[in-house]
């Protein structure tokens, strides 16, 4: 019998040393896999850039910087670096997000710079390649770029915030008129400018927006595409700290119809959304229903996002008008696929900007067919206004 203690008690004694070896062991690893992946980098020896003619430019002030240049920190997807960074999902669904972060920190940000080249990817999707910016983890932070839907090219700001993009109307997507071929390489710019953000892509200027908190880190990002290249990556930091006071300046932006607004310094920033259900209504033919009146004030900026019977090609079977009550026109509404379902309902988005031709203080739904059009359950129209003025 007391052998037989001797034995049980030297078989517990050997079971609590293998497992406090192996919790040792378990938990050495875990650490190490934590370090791993914080420290997951590209590594170079120049920036990116593409046969050397790229460069990455900081503020004088912080010379120092320059280095930290070459080490790049992997967020999430597949990264390569030869003479340039590649991405690429492999099979252009999976990982759908892919971002990568530059490490240094630049004040006072007077432009972001890449370029990029898409060689393969499904149309069947929605593809994107976007600018990084205010990044302060992997679910907050905000993106601006490209969006490729059925070859058309869309441009976009979107935020991202508890991982998860800021839902519409706040960033509609606006169509170029530009369409995606295959070795087509893009010029993008993020340009910040007194609180003033313009997206310019091959020189011309398709969005803007006011966004007063820029801080944070920079990289880039990508979607779905199977097989990318990046290439000049560059950051330009003002030499001096911004003297506006909060004070806008005025600036032209042009809007999804190619059409500029003017932002004038007496804009009065206003936060009015509007959600309007038309489920179960009908709308005569060649009659409309006034949604929305601002007088004795323009828009001079906001957004609309609509779910509206629509046809198998994804046009609505209404319009939406704007202008001022006895100067209507039709505005382009432009589709979200991924949100869609043609022939039946289909989402839509669009900007309101009163530009230098056209003052908005009133909007509409029109039906200029020959027959009634009947609003299934769940149609709806969410109108945002973000910025008015005084009519001149």
């Amino acid at each position: 019998m007391m052998v037989s203690r001797n034995i049980l008690i030297l078989l517990l004694l050997t079971a609590t040393l293998l497992y406090s070896t192996q919790y040792f062991l378990f938990e050495t690893f875990a650490q190490r896999s934590i370090a791993n992946l914080e420290n997951n980098t590209v590594t170079s020896n120049s920036t990116i850039n593409e046969e050397g003619s790229g460069s990455s430019i900081i503020s004088p002030s912080n010379p120092d910087l320059q280095n930290n240049f070459n080490n790049w920190n992997v967020i999430s997807g597949i990264w390569n670096y030869s003479s340039y960074l590649e991405g690429g999902t492999g099979n252009g669904t999976s990982p759908v997000d892919n971002t990568i972060i530059n490490p240094t920190i630049v004040e006072n940000l007077s432009s972001i710079t890449t370029a990029f080249r898409i060689n393969e990817m499904d149309t069947n999707l929605t593809n994107y390649a976007n600018i990084v910016y205010s990044f302060i983890d992997p679910e907050t932070y905000k993106k601006a770029g490209i969006y490729v839907i059925n070859d058309d090219i869309f441009v976009r700001f979107a935020e991202i915030e508890n991982g998860s993009v800021v839902p519409e109307p706040l960033h509609p997507y606006i169509s170029t008129g530009l369409k995606w071929k295959v070795g087509n390489t893009f010029n993008l710019t993020l340009d910040f400018q007194d609180n003033i953000q313009s997206l310019i892509l091959n020189g011309t200027q398709y969005a803007g927006k006011i966004d007063y908190n820029v801080d944070g880190l920079t990289g880039l990002n990508y979607g779905r595409i199977i097989d990318m290249d990046f290439f000049n990556f560059a950051i330009q930091s003002m030499n001096a700290p911004n003297q506006n006071n909060g004070n806008e300046q005025s600036m032209n932006v042009p809007n999804q119809n190619n059409e500029t607004k003017s932002v004038a310094s007496e804009s009065l920033v206003v936060s009015d959304s509007q959600s309007i259900m038309l489920g179960e209504k009908s709308l005569p033919s060649n009659s409309f229903i006034p949604i929305y009146d601002s007088s004795p004030y323009k828009i001079v900026e906001g957004h609309i996002a609509a779910k509206l019977p629509c046809s198998e090609d994804n046009a609505a079977d209404v319009q939406i008008v704007m202008g001022q009550i006895n100067e209507m026109e039709v505005f382009n509404l432009v589709p979200v696929t991924e949100s869609s379902d043609p022939g039946s309902l289909c989402h839509y988005v669009t900007d309101i900007i009163s530009t230098n031709e056209r003052t908005i203080t009133d909007i509409a739904i029109q039906n200029n067919s020959t027959e009634d059009v009947e609003f299934p359950s769940t149609s709806s129209l969410i109108i945002s206004v973000n910025k008015i003025a005084e009519l001149s």
